[in-house]
């Protein structure tokens, strides 16, 4: 039994087929509707998913920025290029993935994957080597969102 953010219980699910490639899932509560979204059917078409991929945009959006201030606040302090090149393309990966996400397109879970590699690699070697806490941060959170979408990925496709 699915429970809303006031504690209401689920009233009623709606299911309602848009075109043969489209589910059209609302999700409605005692005083308001809750969810209202498309999904495609050959990637989500059980309900029991639906509900879980809702909001797995959000981090991959708020590591965009995370990442794409981080880049550009180490160009604009220490003048690295690398920095700035490194955090504003992860950033830009990070934010496709979100889109793909969102509008439920093919690719948003392998490429928020894929940003979360690139992440690790970039920052793992420096925070062995370093062991300054910017680097090691950026392994945890490279780390902790590729743990993250590893496991959506097995839940929708494993």
């Amino acid at each position: 039994m699915a429970i809303g953010p006031l504690g209401d219980t689920l009233k009623s699910l709606e299911f309602e087929l848009d075109n043969p490639d489209q589910l059209i899932c609302h999700l409605h509560y005692p005083h308001f509707t809750v969810f209202h979204r498309n999904f495609r059917t050959s990637s989500f078409g059980d309900c029991h998913l639906i509900n879980r991929i809702a909001l797995m945009e959000h981090p991959a959006f708020t590591l965009a920025a995370l990442c794409s201030v981080g880049g550009i606040a180490g160009y604009a302090r220490r003048k690295s290029l690398p920095s700035l090149i490194g955090g504003v393309g992860v950033g830009i990966l990070y934010g496709i993935s979100g889109y793909l996400l969102k509008e439920n397109k093919e690719y948003g879970i392998h490429t928020a994957l894929v940003a979360s590699l690139f992440l690790i690699g970039a920052s793992s070697p420096r925070a062995i080597r370093l062991k300054k806490p910017v680097p090691v941060a950026l392994s945890i959170i490279g780390l902790t969102a590729g743990a993250y979408y590893a496991k959506k990925y097995s839940e929708f496709y494993l």
